[in-house]
């Protein structure tokens, strides 16, 4: 019976790369996802980077074991080969790291500590609007802020299902979240699953491209198209000038991005793909500017209402730079990442920052972004044991593993941003104008 499957060759599984005819190879065996794509709870464009490709490594990233059942009615047979290339020792050691956390329950949740967490929130939240009521606003502002960050943490690990482990479970803590922090459950699905899959491609990651205010890496001079907003990210003079003074704008520029997190976030709920009911999801974000506006609503006077908006929003910069640091002085390329070498990708577009154990509440594991990202399902709270692991298995393997002390870290995204700014003043008027 075995001899009867259909063997698929790498050059014939290739041809299939298209969303008319979407073929991927998991653990040497060949599927047809093509009437998938638009019901993948992960997003469309994940399984397009992946097509006609093999997504071993992916598919077990961020797929808990039992999904595997679900995969038969899309089997097409078996492979000319387990993999097109042998796969690399980091690839084979990494696997092997992955099956071993595993089976030691590195995956289950403390419940415990995310009812802490809970706890720690309300009071955070009681005390922004107890501040806000004796017309505190400054303090109320940063609260509210530290509130909106920690919040976000709980958000983005239920975004990869690594509280329940449940997907519709963890949807619905995400909704929760949505409703506290105001941004979007779906935008977020849309843009974060991407980036994991490929971390730090300059034409693929929707979260280093910020042009034309921003370019951590001269790749974007070349005006490349970008795959996630279908869009060309056009370098010209006015794109040149902004660049060149990025190092001294981008921190200002952190003080206001969450605005824009507003809109992307109303966009995809009003016409973009929901990734729970969309009536929902709207209402947790009117539920978001509902709470916000009642706690405005508390302060004395107007001057007091938008120096706290101001204020908070501002303060809410911190979490925006934590993101930023774990990537933008990384490797930067174009396209897709090579094939079977899960390990060597994320390690070349990801750094880490060191930090003291009682801080781990602060950075809300983003400081251990190298193991979330080998292992994205992981719960936060093993971060820094499994860190452990991976650190001493990267000098082994002679991979890079990046953890600066969090003030140098900033130090270095700051330089590095300079570095490519002086690049774009060097260029003059070369570039043409619009």
């Amino acid at each position: 019976m075995k001899d009867s499957m259909p063997v698929i060759s790498w050059e014939e599984l290739a041809r299939h790369n298209t969303s008319e005819s979407l073929y991927v190879v998991i653990e040497g065996k060949a599927y047809d996802v093509t009437h998938w794509i638009k019901d993948h709870p992960g997003g469309e464009l994940v399984l397009k980077h992946m097509a006609g490709r093999d997504a071993t490594d992916a598919f077990l990233a961020f797929h808990r074991p039992h999904v595997r059942a679900y995969l038969s009615k899309y089997f097409l047979g078996n492979m000319e080969t387990s993999a097109k290339h042998a796969p690399s020792q980091a690839t084979v050691r990494f696997r092997q790291l992955a099956q071993s956390l595993e089976k030691q329950g590195f995956y289950k949740t403390s419940y415990a500590y995310y009812l802490g967490f809970m706890a720690w929130l309300i009071l955070l939240l009681s005390a922004a609007f107890y501040m806000a009521a004796y017309g505190c606003t400054l303090p109320a502002a940063v609260t509210v802020a530290l509130f909106w960050q920690q919040v976000a943490f709980i958000g983005h690990d239920a975004g990869h299902h690594a509280i329940t482990h449940q997907r519709h479970k963890d949807n619905v803590l995400g909704l929760v979240i949505n409703a506290f922090v105001g941004i979007g459950l779906s935008w977020w699905n849309n843009t974060h699953n991407v980036h994991h899959t490929v971390p730090n491609s300059a034409d693929c990651d929707a979260d280093i491209q910020f042009m034309p205010l921003i370019a951590n890496s001269p790749l974007y001079f070349n005006s490349l198209f970008s795959k996630y907003h279908d869009h060309e990210l056009t370098f010209d003079e006015t794109a040149r000038r902004l660049i060149s003074y990025q190092h001294l704008s981008f921190l200002p520029l952190l003080m206001i991005a969450r605005y824009g997190l507003y809109l992307q976030s109303l966009k995809q709920v009003l016409g973009g793909r929901v990734y729970v009911h969309r009536w929902l999801e709207l209402g947790a974000q009117l539920f978001f500017f509902a709470w916000y506006g009642l706690l405005v609503s508390l302060l004395p006077s107007v001057g007091d209402r938008v120096l706290f908006v101001l204020a908070s929003h501002a303060a809410f910069s911190i979490l925006h730079l934590q993101i930023c640091l774990s990537h933008f002085t990384c490797h930067v390329y174009e396209g897709l990442p090579p094939e079977n070498e899960w390990m060597a990708t994320q390690l070349s577009g990801t750094m880490n920052w060191s930090c003291p154990t009682w801080l781990d509440w602060f950075h809300g594991g983003l400081q251990f972004q190298i193991e979330h990202h080998l292992f994205p399902r992981l719960p936060r709270h093993h971060l820094r044991k499994v860190s452990e692991m991976v650190r001493p298995l990267c000098q082994e393997l002679g991979l890079r593993y990046h953890s600066p002390p969090f003030g140098a870290a900033i130090v270095e995204l700051l330089s590095s941003l300079k570095t490519t700014a002086m690049r774009a003043r060097d260029m003059g008027s070369k570039v043409a104008p619009l």
